[in-house]
């Protein structure tokens, strides 16, 4: 996938502000269809019983999730969430980007997946199957031919191999694998939209090590790397994980939908 930059965000969600959103919430929206996504990991969906298995492996991996992640976030990079309902685009997401990790799921399963989290309360009832297939066609023709994501994790590991950290489970766990580590979160932000992805592998390793009292400044001085966009993914996380202290209810998100006037979903 190509990076965008920071001027190509001049006019996105316009017109979710016209509607009577505000950033707040529109940041609290994001989150939220982030976390609902995360939610069909292979951790969630076997705590809740509902994964289907193929040769004994869960069909949803953290790195289908990830990507679907970057997919919701670009889609919505200029037009807003008024251009298709999220609802529908988040699992839209999911079973395009199964296909492009080659690690497809069956729509239909997946769907039964989702209303199985909607009915738990945890999250909304999923969208229409057709309103998915649909949103799915959209989000094809938004992203075109860049589907290819490059994922952060082997700059991730590299960086922690060659900074002495591979063993140190505690920056590991804060760096990358981790229920909240901050790789995981960083699809909160849409820094995976503006940086490469070794540059947010680093920013992710200096500051779990930061976090635990590690000073790893030589190391870090002495890479062929852009410092000041580490910085900005640095200061763009911690951001971000300060806004997102807590996620909305289900009931909010529809509220806050509710505002956009979507159009009724086929």
């Amino acid at each position: 996938a190509c990076a965008l930059q920071p001027s190509d965000f001049h006019t996105s969600h316009a017109k979710d502000l016209e509607s009577g959103l505000a950033w707040r919430q529109i940041n609290q929206l994001y989150q939220y269809f982030f976390k609902c996504v995360r939610g069909r990991t292979r951790r969630d969906m076997t705590a809740m019983g509902c994964v289907a298995r193929k040769d004994g492996a869960p069909l949803l991996r953290r790195r289908v999730v990830s990507t679907a992640a970057l997919y919701f976030r670009w889609f919505y990079a200029d037009d807003g969430f008024a251009g298709a309902d999220p609802r529908a685009l988040s699992l839209a997401a999911l079973f395009l980007a199964s296909k492009v990790e080659e690690m497809p799921v069956h729509a239909k399963g997946l769907m039964h997946t989702a209303t199985t989290l909607g009915s738990s309360g945890r999250w909304h009832a999923p969208a229409a199957l057709a309103a998915v297939l649909a949103a799915e066609a959209q989000l094809v023709a938004k992203v075109n031919v860049a589907l290819l994501v490059f994922d952060p994790i082997p700059s991730l590991l590299e960086g922690l191999t060659a900074a002495g950290l591979q063993a140190n489970q505690a920056v590991t766990r804060t760096a990358w694998w981790g229920v909240e580590a901050l790789l995981n979160d960083s699809y909160l932000s849409r820094c995976h939209l503006l940086h490469p992805p070794h540059t947010i592998a680093l920013a992710c390793i200096v500051l779990a090590a930061g976090a635990h009292g590690i000073d790893i400044e030589e190391w870090v001085a002495g890479l062929q790397a852009d410092h000041a966009q580490v910085y900005e993914v640095g200061r763009s996380l911690l951001g971000t994980l300060a806004e997102c202290s807590a996620t909305i209810t289900p009931d909010t998100c529809l509220r806050y939908l509710a505002l956009l006037r979507l159009p009724v979903s086929p």
